[in-house]
This record gives structure tokens, C-alpha cells and sequence, in this order.
């Protein structure tokens, strides 16, 4: 669901006392602790079994990641991409320098999901222009006019998460230089520039 001024919700929940009664971060008390279900066993260890692959995957994957030098002033480093989720979502993160962004575009398959880490972005969505600092996580739908730029004299550093997945490959294509139709390449992946960068 996009929201341009995004509240900060509770993400620690500490655990309640021994009988369940104990209160959760919101000072409402928890829910009675419900039946326990009797497991079957030779599910659990498939699971078991899928959890390790998983994390081997990830330790793999996290040891072949790189940096990719999208344009001057951009780098990407692509820590989920589609093919490691059946394409439902990738995960890339973005470090961005001064005046660096994008000009306005329109993604015609996948939701952008935008999470601050560190600096301010300057993002326009539609009709609106707003100022995301750090901590701020942002929607950006699908089919909906939108940028961001580093208008700040320090470094922008965000997590970009798009569901579904599929567009970080242009990064990757992008950072391998030579001529590029960047205009071309970019409506290949569904993604049409439709204006200017931010200022």
C-alpha cells in the first residue's frame, strides 16, 4: 500500500513473561498462549532441510555479490535478485552521491519499495514531492510517474526491494558499459521514461 508520509511502527516485540500474560511493545497485553499442535516429524525435517539450503544459498550468493557502477555517482549491489525467489521479489542496495537519480519513469510490472538507511532521498510520486530521511520506508506503485534524487552533500544509502522481481537485470546489463540504448533497454524491462530528472 503506498504512503508518502510513512509512520514508524514497532519492530521489536519482547517475549511475555512464562505464562503468556506478559505485555508486548504496545503495553496491550498478550494473547493466552494457544494449544500446542503435535508436529509431524518427517515434515519438521524437511523443513530443517529447505532452511539449511537457504542459508547455504544465501552465504553463497552474499560471496559472488559485487558492486555494479550503474551511471557516475550510482552503485548497485543486487543481495536478492528474481531467479534466488521464483521472481517474486529482488533486493538491491543503492548508494547514491550528490545530485545523482533518476529522471521520471513508469514501471508497468513491478511495485517499488524504498527503506532509507542512511541521508535524505528527494522522491516524487504522481503529483506529490516530498523529502525521505533516513528511517523512512516509501511505496512506489506500479503505473505511477515517479523519481528520486540525492539533492543532499552527503551519500544517500537505501534498500530498494521490488515485488515482482526481475528489473534489477537492467543494472547489471548497465554497469557492463559499451553503447546502450538506455531508452531502449529500459522499455525491454518495461520501464518507460516519461520526464525529466528531479532538481
Amino acid at each position: 500500500m503506498p504512503f508518502s508520509n510513512p509512520r514508524l511502527y514497532c519492530s521489536h516485540f519482547p517475549m511475555s513473561d512464562s505464562n503468556g500474560d506478559g505485555p508486548n511493545c504496545a503495553g496491550r497485553q498478550s494473547p493466552k498462549r494457544l494449544q500446542t499442535i503435535p508436529r509431524n516429524e518427517s515434515h519438521e525435517q524437511a523443513s530443517s532441510d529447505t532452511n539449511n539450503r537457504a542459508q547455504v544459498q544465501s552465504i553463497i550468493h552474499e560471496n559472488k555479490s559485487e558492486w555494479l557502477q550503474t551511471r557516475p555517482g550510482e552503485r548497485c549491489l543486487i543481495h536478492i535478485s528474481a531467479a534466488d525467489t521464483n521472481g517474486a521479489y529482488s533486493v538491491v542496495e543503492i548508494v547514491s552521491d550528490h545530485r545523482d537519480g533518476t529522471p521520471i519513469h513508469i514501471h508497468q510490472n513491478e511495485d517499488e519499495h524504498f527503506i532509507i538507511l542512511e541521508g535524505t532521498a528527494r522522491i516524487a510520486s504522481g503529483d506529490k514531492t516530498f523529502d525521505a530521511a533516513a528511517g523512512t520506508a516509501v511505496t512506489l506503485t506500479k503505473g505511477i510517474p515517479h523519481a528520486w534524487c540525492n539533492l543532499s552533500d552527503s551519500p544517500l544509502r537505501m534498500v530498494a526491494i521490488a515485488s515482482p522481481g526481475g528489473c534489477e537485470e537492467i543494472l547489471r546489463l548497465i554497469a557492463k558499459g559499451g553503447d546502450i540504448d538506455v531508452m531502449a533497454l529500459s522499455e525491454k524491462f518495461g520501464i518507460r521514461i516519461v520526464g525529466p530528472m528531479l532538481s
